[in-house]
């Protein structure tokens, strides 16, 4: 009873192994091609759900057929052997970069010289499936959002080739751009905020050259608090758990739009010894906004805080939260006060008057039209005698030319604007009030003309 007991378990465990397998097998998917072929056929799959058949339209009940990975159609297993075998991608065919189309690169010598892969690349290639199809490079920030970038992440590989998704945490944006560097026509999603744009746009700036048919554009999926550019471009303020079948469909249909970066150089004043060795700078490229003074002073703090706790900074909600006290207690500090006093700015050889009106306790370079979360430093342009009431005390033609200037992301002009204390930035933010205009032009120049209280910028 006993060996016939063991065999009994022995035969059950074998048969359980063999489903098992089956089933894993069914499962795996191959994400890429050992060469380059022309037609992908169907990866069926067990159904789970029910849904409709692609072939006679009858429902099709949980284990009762199968499901396509690529196309998402859904089959009797008496109606498999009429469907075509062919996979046409489905509903999705114009996002989704099929593995027939990635395959091995091996070490091409091109012009007496080795084309390097990058670390993480795993030695593959992809070209463009057709015209009528722009690939998608999804690019997830992890970090972003709290636990969002996880799921997003898992996401979208599901939804499309999982050598199309990459988590930005390891080994960075460059292996993804790397595969994408020679598909003809594609676009780049990033999810994350406006470092994770920056971030991946510097490193496209590095690998300019192995672009073969020139920079893809770039979506942005926003993620976490702020999200300035993203809303800048109609992208949004934050992901609000939306379907990512509507977030593809709508960059199926954006347009592209140029944007303005703007290079930024800091160093000492001619004649003058450095007295200490500062910072190195982090960045020198501007994507958003330059600002020195009391806003800067704000940021920064927010984000030491955020860094050295980083558990009380985990929702969009108590990161405003943290914002308005820092605020709080700079306007009563004032630690940036008369700061017009420290600065000369020459804008396109001109020097600017800072000491107009009133004091001044921060400036800012603006390259879009949305600061601190939403807010708009730059304001409506005014246009006719009928709102002069808007407008605030002008001395001259210039003034009043300024005040009708239009701001663009794409336009080649920087615009300069001044802000006057913590408590204006908190009327900004209401959309009371906007910042003092400057001016707008293509070239500034920053020089300190006080450096025993230097401001953070």
């Amino acid at each position: 009873m006993s060996d016939t007991l063991s065999e009994l378990l022995t035969i059950f465990n074998f048969l359980s192994t063999l489903l098992i397998i089956d089933y894993a097998a069914s499962n795996c998917i191959r994400t890429f091609s050992n060469r380059q072929q022309d037609k992908l056929y169907h990866h069926w799959q067990d159904a789970n759900t029910t849904a409709k058949c692609a072939k006679c339209r009858g429902n099709v009940s949980a284990f009762q057929g199968k499901r396509c990975r690529w196309c998402r159609s859904y089959v009797h297993h008496r109606c498999m052997a009429s469907l075509p075998q062919e996979c046409d991608l489905g509903a999705l065919s114009y996002h989704v970069l099929p593995p027939t189309h990635i395959f091995p690169a091996f070490l091409e010598r091109k012009s007496s010289s080795f084309r390097v892969h990058p670390r993480g690349t795993n030695l593959l290639q992809a070209v463009s499936p057709g015209p009528h199809a722009r690939p998608l490079l999804v690019l997830v920030n992890p970090k972003s959002g709290g636990k969002q970038g996880i799921r997003i992440l898992q996401k979208f590989a599901y939804i499309l080739n999982p050598r199309q998704v990459y988590d930005l945490s390891k080994n960075g944006p460059e292996p993804g751009l790397h595969l994408f560097s020679t598909v003809s026509n594609c676009n780049i999603l990033v999810c994350g905020g406006d470092g994770t744009i920056g971030w991946v746009l510097e490193s496209m700036d590095k690998m300019e050259s192995l672009f073969v048919h020139g920079r893809p554009p770039v979506s942005v999926l926003p993620l976490g608090t702020g999200n300035d550019l993203a809303r800048c471009l109609r992208w949004g303020g934050g992901y609000e758990n939306e379907s990512l079948y509507k977030i593809l469909h709508q960059i199926e249909r954006a347009t592209s739009v140029d944007l303005d970066r703007w290079f930024i150089k800091i160093m000492p004043k001619e004649g003058q010894r450095k007295k200490e060795q500062g910072d190195p700078q982090p960045y020198n490229i501007i994507n958003n906004y330059f600002s020195i003074g009391v806003d800067a002073s704000i940021a920064h703090r927010f984000h030491v805080m955020r860094e050295k706790y980083p558990e009380k900074f985990n929702s969009r909600m108590r990161n405003k939260l943290w914002y308005f006290e820092l605020g709080t207690s700079e306007t009563l500090s004032s630690s940036c006060k008369n700061l017009h006093e420290q600065i000369d700015i020459h804008c396109d050889g001109e020097t600017v008057d800072l000491g107009q009106d009133c004091s001044l306790e921060g400036i800012a370079l603006l390259n879009i039209h949305s600061i601190y979360g939403g807010s708009d430093l730059w304001g409506k342009s005014r246009k006719g005698k009928g709102r002069f009431f808007q407008l605030p005390r002008m001395n001259s033609n210039e003034k009043m030319q300024l005040q009708s200037r239009v701001q663009d992301i794409g336009d080649g002009l920087i615009e300069l604007v001044g802000l006057e204390s913590a408590m204006q930035m908190g009327q900004i933010k209401a959309g009371v009030r906007g910042a003092r205009r400057l001016s707008q032009c293509s070239t500034i120049v920053i020089e300190w003309v006080l450096y025993s209280n230097p401001h953070i910028f």
